[in-house]
């Protein structure tokens, strides 16, 4: 599995291709770490290492097929838990909080975000992909957030649940710090 300490460099490896599909050696070495750009042989060795990580397909298809032309691809049928979130959350927002069932598809989008996009790494590259992740979980946790305060039956445990979280990955949401304000005020209201 390669050292401990390459692990997230292979794992931010496997988000470039993901994000970036088709990117030339030269470009793949540069981005992924553009103060000190990897050497060939790091990448040859961290591009086998995600290889071997990700395996195959059902069909026995690697998901890092080898290319001989210098560009790196991952398989199309490559998914990653942002596919998934953005499924959820159209699923949810589309079903509205009625009957729960877009509650439920938003909490479980919110439950695939484990931390800061890509890890917190500041990556020229993730800019404006990572800007776009913290706008939707942002997006996600405030509705959730809403949905849950303004429920036949108030759930406010469950909105703070959902803005905490939220917070967790981007603490410069203002609208999430109203979120909390507003579920402590309907708190103080009730007592």
């Amino acid at each position: 599995m390669g050292s401990p300490s390459a692990q997230p460099m292979v794992a931010l490896l496997a988000a470039l291709l993901y994000f970036k599909p088709g990117i030339s050696s030269d470009t793949a070495r540069a981005a992924t770490d553009p103060r000190k750009p990897w050497s060939k042989a790091t990448l040859q060795s961290r591009i086998s290492e995600l290889r071997n990580r990700l395996g195959t397909d059902p069909d026995g298809n690697p998901f890092l097929p080898r290319d001989r032309t210098g560009t790196y691809r991952l398989s199309p049928t490559t998914r990653c838990d942002w596919t998934r979130f953005t499924q959820l959350a159209e699923h949810g927002l589309t079903k509205g909080p009625q009957d729960g069932a877009g509650i439920a598809d938003l909490e479980a989008a919110l439950d695939l975000v484990r931390g800061r996009p890509f890890g917190g790494a500041d990556l020229a590259w993730a800019a404006a992909r990572i800007q776009e992740i913290l706008v939707r979980i942002t997006d996600v946790t405030h509705t959730l957030a809403t949905w849950h305060r303004t429920a036949p039956r108030p759930d406010l445990t469950a909105a703070r649940r959902a803005v905490t979280r939220g917070l967790d990955i981007d603490d410069t949401a203002e609208i999430l710090y109203q979120d909390w304000t507003v579920r402590c005020s309907a708190v103080m209201g009730a007592k």
